[in-house]
């Protein structure tokens, strides 16, 4: 009988990993971040359609900072920006400079910064969901819910850029938390983060102080052992922090300060509005079919709820995994799901989907825990454990790419035309804007409509000081005997006033007027 005799100083020899057997996560977050970066600019500047006063805010104030160092007022590189009576925060001003300097005073320069602010908190949602879970498949499956969550894509493509900047914030600060506890490394960079994250939206002023609070009893401990290093980080979060509690506390109020549930006029008391405005951001309709369901159409697309319905089951299965495996790291997610909807509950109108985006951020985690956990349920099965756990991934990626598609098509196909008008995104600036610049020589004056939110920063955004005779108003500026061109809505014209002369018009995209240019003949 033969046998097979290796000598025992033989070296064996072992097949080295391939790059891709040993990078295979990174490759496939590459991929998702190629992914989400993509379905955030396909047809970014005309989808949506329109541009809002915010956004071109925004883009202002970034371009004055790139040029000046100032900002619409002659600030000097303030940390709060003054504009249509608040106090924008400056997260998103300042990450816009580079796309400035780049792309110009431009909309795709505001909107496409949005876009990769989305697109990081992909890469940051795995990296926060990988010390969370300490498992590579829920860190992958969590940041994949993101990339093709409608909550998610909607705010990373607008400019309304400080909405997507509270996501970024949030979970790059708790992966560097959670970071400096595996490794034993400092806290100060975690608290760093954390205090610029309250510099980004103004939602995370009604989050952030409970979860740190919870943080700090759930981590007292080690927090206590390591005493001179949380100092340290407390007093970098304190000097971060300084500025704002400066401006809360003796600033004058703003617009955004008034939108609080205690000015609504109610038969209900306070109380009994904040707890049916509470429950609305955990029902069907919000969540799975008619998103916020108001009139302000920029906040959502009509028909379509802020999560995919594949993540219903998912959700369900991860909050009964979590709980069943419980740690500190866990309690913080899931304190997480009850604290995510008091911005928006607080609020004048509930349910809005904008003061509670980090939600998107808490059911993308529990969606990648439930399908971890489903995985690894289905690979114990003692038969065919490998092939069954293979069919759940493959079940769920169909449904889910099932589901994303169709939201998708809605969306590319459908909300320019459901969102272009007074109350969406307000299509017709730009168009108006440049038409004056091109006939200004044959005008005393150009008067843009002066009835809807705050037109003024579209002359300086578009035109910059290339358009003096560019102002705003409406038929309270004839002045007879001088040639003035009029760009009104429709219904801001008077025909039993005065008399006049059309010169062209704008249509939104379902073919109705949004604005005409005219002229004003005289008095009937």
């Amino acid at each position: 009988m033969l046998q097979t005799v290796v000598a025992a100083d033989a070296p064996v020899r072992t097949r080295a990993p391939s790059f891709a057997e040993e990078r295979w996560p990174l490759l496939v977050l590459a991929a998702l971040l190629a992914f989400a970066f993509v379905v955030r600019v396909v047809d970014l500047t005309s989808n949506p359609r329109g541009f809002f006063t915010d956004e071109a805010s925004f883009g202002l104030n970034a371009d004055l900072i790139l040029h000046t160092a100032r900002d619409e007022h002659g600030a000097f590189m303030p940390f709060l920006f003054k504009s249509f009576g608040e106090y924008k925060l400056p997260a998103f001003v300042y990450a816009e400079v580079p796309f400035m300097a780049v792309l110009g005073r431009t909309e795709l320069a505001v909107r496409l910064t949005a876009a990769v602010i989305g697109s990081l908190t992909v890469v940051t949602t795995y990296l926060c969901a990988r010390e969370l879970f300490r498992r590579e498949a829920a860190a992958l499956a969590s940041a994949a819910f993101l990339a093709i969550e409608p909550w998610h894509v909607h705010y990373s493509r607008t400019g309304l850029g400080d909405i997507p900047c509270w996501p970024l914030g949030l979970t790059l600060s708790l992966w560097l938390f959670w970071r400096s506890r595996r490794l034993g490394t400092s806290l100060w960079p975690a608290a760093l983060a954390f205090g610029l994250t309250f510099y980004t939206y103004r939602a995370s002023w009604v989050l952030l102080p409970p979860l740190l609070l919870a943080i700090v009893v759930l981590y007292r401990r080690e927090l206590w052992a390591k005493r001179r290093d949380s100092l340290i980080a407390a007093g970098v979060l304190a000097v971060v922090l300084l500025p704002l509690a400066r401006h809360i506390l003796f600033g004058p109020s703003d617009r955004a300060s008034q939108a609080w549930i205690f000015n609504i006029e109610s038969e209900k008391s306070a109380p009994e509005l904040f707890g049916q405005f509470y429950k609305s951001y955990f029902t069907s309709s919000f969540l799975f079919e008619d998103g916020d369901n108001g009139f302000i159409t920029r906040h959502f697309l009509p028909g379509q709820g802020e999560l995919l319905w594949v993540q219903l089951p998912l959700i369900l299965v991860g909050l009964f995994g979590l709980v069943q495996r419980l740690n500190r790291r866990y309690v913080v997610l899931l304190l997480m799901l009850p604290l995510f909807p008091l911005a928006g509950a607080l609020s004048d109108a509930s349910p809005i989907s904008s003061r509670t985006i980090v939600g998107s951020v808490v059911f993308a985690l529990l969606s990648g825990a439930g399908l971890a956990y489903l995985v690894e349920a289905a690979a114990s099965l003692r038969r065919y454990g490998v092939y069954v756990a293979a069919g759940v991934v493959a079940a769920m990626a169909i449904a889910a790419g099932a589901n994303f598609a169709s939201y998708y098509d809605h969306y590319i196909n459908d909300y320019p035309r459901l969102s272009a008008d007074y109350w969406g995104w307000q299509d017709g600036p730009q168009a108006i804007i440049a038409h004056f610049l091109d006939v200004q020589d044959e005008y005393d004056s150009l008067i843009l409509d002066g009835q809807f939110n705050a037109p003024e920063i579209f002359v300086p955004f578009y035109a910059g000081t290339r358009c003096p005779k560019c102002i705003v108003g409406g038929t309270d500026r004839w002045e007879p005997g001088t040639r003035q061109l009029f760009a009104l809505r429709p219904e801001n014209i008077p025909p039993q006033q005065f008399i006049f002369e059309t010169k062209g018009r704008l249509l939104y995209p379902d073919g109705t007027a949004s604005f005409l240019f005219v002229e004003i003949k005289g008095k009937r």
